[in-house]
């Protein structure tokens, strides 16, 4: 016995066999390896480049065949790819190349230090739109260019990992948006019907999606009019949650314009702890908590019947996106008018006196008008992301009010809203 038992000692010691790299050719900052080994150990594909190891897989179980999707690689560069057990033992590398950036994604400057680290969800509006992913140094390390529509709004990632699910339209007024799902080399993997989708949708940890809707009816003189309503499947079909005729009356709150536009819900948060969700509404200049199981509204910040007045009104919101729940209050991309130029706006909410104050403020060095979209992230450092949308700019601004960086991209390109990423799935920065 003691014979036999030392082969298989020095087996499991033994390096595990190069791996075989194989760059997407669709997504060519993307690769699959495939590796073997006949270890007793776990085992993981470690990505280097100039000697220095930069990315890692999952590690996985011990199994005779393996295989990982690389992501967060740059554009035609030189990697080399090891297959590394846990006691460290490393296969010899096998060398391979991204390959570059197609000429329709834009490039994205970086002016300054970013002072975070991860990677950026977003989407781009221009000569093509889709999902984008970037890291902080405004390098493109995966893309998806959208045949079905020319806007992607909004891109989050699937909750298994496999990919993105996106968001996209036309235009507001016709019925041809949806939603899709992508892998990370590009293949599709799920469509949901949703012809009326805008501006923004949720990924919850069990997979599901909620999204906006417009919901297009007709005022008691014939005009039509735009409200929206809240979707989601979490019954596997696309279901109705609520709809802002539930709560207002188009004749009798807020504005319908010439165009019938009126709620004009445009930004979507989820509280885990209530189980409320947030929507941010242009046309009432307000955000609204929803209580799905009532369909009520349980507050509203701004608007028409507002549950909190504003001390200040130069702090009121006007042309409002996206937002961010933050301690006692909130954050909010307030876009307001080509005079004045957008902003980022924090507000403090005090439930007791009903008031909306002003806690904090920014705008870009010189001030710009972001006219549609527009984004807020506030760090667990205390900086903040803030994304001025038709301006194609994204702003690091740092816990001490100094703008550490500013990311730029191509003129022309309009950035959709953004997540920030802190890993990568089934990666590891190293």
């Amino acid at each position: 016995m003691r014979v036999l038992a030392l082969p298989l000692a020095l087996a499991a010691c033994a390096a595990p066999s190069p791996p075989s790299i194989t760059v997407s050719p669709t997504v060519g900052t993307v690769a699959t390896a495939a590796w073997s080994d006949g270890s007793d150990q776990a085992s993981r594909i470690v990505v280097r480049q100039g000697g220095t190891d930069r990315l890692a897989s999952d590690w996985q179980a011990p199994e005779l065949a393996h295989v990982a999707t690389l992501l967060g690689m740059h554009a035609d560069t030189a990697y080399e790819a090891v297959a590394e057990l846990e006691d460290g033992t490393r296969s010899e590398p096998t060398v391979f190349s991204t390959s570059p950036l197609p000429v329709d994604v834009p490039e994205i400057s970086v002016e300054g230090e970013p002072g975070w680290n991860g990677w950026l969800l977003t989407s781009i509006i221009g000569t093509d739109t889709g999902p984008l992913l970037i890291d902080r140094h405004g390098r493109v390390v995966w893309w998806h260019f959208a045949t079905e529509a020319v806007r992607v709004s909004r891109a989050r990632l699937r909750a298994d990992g496999r990919g993105v699910w996106y968001g996209y339209a036309d235009s507001e007024a016709t019925d041809d948006g949806g939603l899709s799902s992508v892998d990370w080399l590009g293949a599709p993997l799920e469509i949901i019907e949703a012809p009326a989708f805008s501006h923004d949708l949720r990924v919850a940890a069990d997979g599901s999606l909620s999204w906006i809707e417009f919901d297009r009816r007709f005022l008691a003189n014939g005009n039509p009019v735009w409200g929206n309503r809240l979707m989601n499947n979490d019954s596997g079909a696309p279901a109705e949650l609520w709809t802002t005729y539930d709560t207002w009356d188009p004749e009798t709150v807020g504005r319908v314009d010439s165009q019938g536009y009126w709620t004009g819900l445009n930004a979507l948060d989820f509280d885990d702890q209530t189980g409320h969700y947030y929507l941010g509404s242009r046309g009432f200049a307000a955000i609204v908590e929803l209580d799905p199981v009532s369909g009520t509204v349980v507050r509203q910040i701004g608007g028409p019947e507002s549950d909190y007045e504003f001390p200040d009104e130069r702090d009121g919101l006007e042309r409002n996106h996206n937002f961010q729940l933050v301690e006692s209050g909130i954050l909010i991309h307030d876009n307001r008018n080509v005079d004045v130029g957008s902003r980022a706006v924090e507000l403090a909410l005090d439930d007791e006196a009903g008031t909306a104050t002003h806690r904090w403020s920014w705008q870009h060095e010189p001030p710009v008008y972001s006219f549609a979209l527009g984004d807020v992230d506030r760090g667990l450092d205390g900086s903040t992301l803030i994304t001025w949308s038709a301006s194609g700019v994204i702003d690091d601004v740092g816990p001490d009010d100094v703008a550490r960086a500013s990311l730029s991209a191509n003129l022309g390109t309009i950035f959709g809203f953004t997540e920030r990423i802190e890993a990568l799935p089934g990666m590891e920065g190293l």
